[in-house]
Parts: C-alpha cells; structure tokens; sequence
C-alpha cells in the first residue's frame, strides 16, 4: 500500500500500513473541507470576541479569563510546554507515529478549529520520517506524549531525522521545514482527547490478531508433522459442543491442512492417541471465549474514526464552548484492552 488517504473510515490495515510499513499519507478534499469550515468557526468566534473555551478564555480554572488577540499564540504555545513533561525511556518510533496519525485522524473530524497547515506539517513529519523524541513515563490525563510531540512541531525538544536524534529545530531544518507558530485554539487540540492511548491500542490489537493467525498456522504445520488424526474434526464430534469460535478453528485448520497426504495416511492408520495434544488444539483455543477479540476491535474501530476535543466545533450557532470530559476518557476502551493481558 503506498498511499493513505484521510477523510472517511480509516481501518486498523490503513493504520498500521503508515505506523509500521511507512505508507504516505494525504488528505481526501472531503477532509480539507470539513477542517477549513471548522476553522472559519474558530475565526468568527474570535473576531465577534464569543467566549468559547481554550480559544477566547484561558484553560481549566482560568476560563473566567479572557485571552486578547495579542496573547492567542503564547496560550497555545504555552499549553504545549506544560504538558511535555514526560521522562524515561523514548516510545518507538512506530507508537509515535501512531499517535501522530491519531491526531490527523481525530482533528480531520472538522470539529477542532485548527488550521489545514497544521494538519500539513503534522503529516509531513510522517511522511519525511521526523519523529519527535517521546518519553514514555509520566501523565497529565495522558495527554504528555502528544505534548513532546507537539513541542516539536513548535521548534521546542528534540526529534529524530531519518534515525538522527538532535534538537527540534535541527532535525526540521533537516527535513525542510520550520518551526510552527500555533494560532487560536490549536494548542488545545493537538493535545487533548484520547490520542495516544487509542493508537497505543491500534498497534497492541493489530499484533494480537496477527498473532492468532500466526497461530493458527503453526498449529496446522504441527499437525502434519507430528501425525495429527483430521477425524478429531469430524463434524459428528464438533457438533457435540457446538461452539462458534471453537468450530471456526477447526474449519480454518481442515482448510490449511485439505489435501494434505501425510494426515490423509494418519488418518487410515489405527493410532487413535497420535499427536493427541495437537489434535485437540481446537478445543484449546476455540473453546476459549474469543468474542472480546471482536469486541475490542469493534470497540476500536469506533475509536479509528471519532474525534476527541474539548471544544466542539459544528456551526457558527451551536459551538459547544464548555469542555465535555465525556469525550476525554478513553475508559471503555482500556477496560476492554485489559482482558489482553
């Protein structure tokens, strides 16, 4: 897959094809549009002084304050600075680039206010292999790794350039480009919602269900090796505890091994307890309860494609202006990841 484009649903293949394979990313019209309507939203507000919080009002027990045009930009630049305030070892590069790509994905909403050039630069650090240095440890609600993140988009921190770790505005100059000056609101939403723990997830999930497969595979080429009797997935037998997920396995078993002429002979044989343990691998993996696989990823892909902000953007004459921490919890989705330890 050489190019992702952005604007509609985004699959957990999409996903890990940029995360893990480096597949380019660009922008569907349909994305820029709904960002550009989103932003002339922000615009308005500012310039008829509405009171919208994080863009007109300072954050948290400050939103009784009021922000001046003169000062939008140090407000977003500061919220940036102290939120990066994670230490420890570094994420891999591919746990950055996912939260990255979350970002994108969650803001191409067109209902966080920012501006298209922001979601530019954040695609070419994607795109160019810039990828900011992200300690691991540390929280402020989990919002620290897309803090450091964005301190590098603003020329502060450090970064690495096609594998080379220097300062921020070295490793941009490197990659042709320069430090971002951040304007109302966009501060905010680069770092709010639940973007790091979701792509966090997305990349725990996609090794999970490609380890099932995995599985799967290896316990087919078991079975022919070790001698493994087929006619322990006779119908007559699995229908006697008629299960899905333990009579998916043994179909997806039959079907690897269909043809096979080492089980055809093993079969004719009279050894009723060869590779017993094999055979019944079915029964240790499909007779397990798997529907929190489907359920996690359903979960996930709901996640793939929602925003999360704490100022929603729809139309000049319903922006909901209160933070809604409603949309700030990634609570369900990590209580579903728990049931993968």
């Amino acid at each position: 897959m050489k190019k992702v484009i952005l604007g509609k649903k985004l699959t957990i293949e999409e996903f890990m094809a940029v995360v893990r394979f480096h597949a380019e990313v660009d922008f569907s019209n349909e994305y820029r549009q709904r960002v550009e309507k989103s932003r002339k939203i922000v615009e308005t507000c500012v310039e008829e002084e509405r009171v919208v919080y994080g863009t007109t009002t300072g954050f948290g027990a400050l939103v009784t304050k009021t922000i001046g045009k003169e000062d939008a930009e140090k407000l977003q630049r500061n919220i940036i600075l102290t939120h990066s305030t994670s230490v420890g070892e570094p994420f891999k590069e591919e746990e950055v680039r996912a939260i990255i790509l979350m970002v994108l994905q969650s803001l191409g909403m067109g209902v966080s206010g920012v501006r298209m050039e922001l979601l530019e630069r954040y695609r070419d650090f994607l795109n160019k292999d810039l990828i900011p240095y992200t300690p691991r440890e540390g929280s402020v609600g989990y919002l620290c790794a897309e803090g450091h993140i964005a301190a590098a988009l603003i020329g502060e921190g450090r970064a690495y350039y096609r594998g080379e770790l220097s300062d921020s505005k070295t490793a941009l100059h490197r990659a042709g480009m320069e430090s971002f000056v951040l304007s109302y609101k966009e501060g905010l939403a680069l770092l709010n919602g639940t973007s790091s723990p979701t792509a966090l997830a997305a990349v725990a999930v996609y090794d999970l269900l490609k380890a099932v497969e995995s599985a799967d595979l290896v316990a087919a080429m078991s079975f022919e090796m070790l001698g493994g009797l087929l006619r322990a997935y006779d119908e007559r037998v699995l229908n006697c505890r008629p299960q899905k997920e333990l009579l998916e396995t043994a179909d997806i078993i039959k079907r690897m091994l269909h043809g096979s002429q080492d089980c055809i002979k093993y079969d004719n044989g009279d050894d009723y307890n060869r590779a017993f343990h094999i055979a019944a691998y079915h029964g240790y993996k499909g007779g397990n309860d798997q529907d929190y696989h489907q359920k996690v990823t359903e979960l996930l892909n709901k996640y793939l494609k929602g925003a999360f902000a704490l100022t929603l953007l729809k139309d000049i004459f319903s922006v909901l202006s209160q933070p809604l921490p409603g949309f700030l919890t990634g609570q369900p989705l990590f209580r579903h990841m728990e049931m993968f330890q």
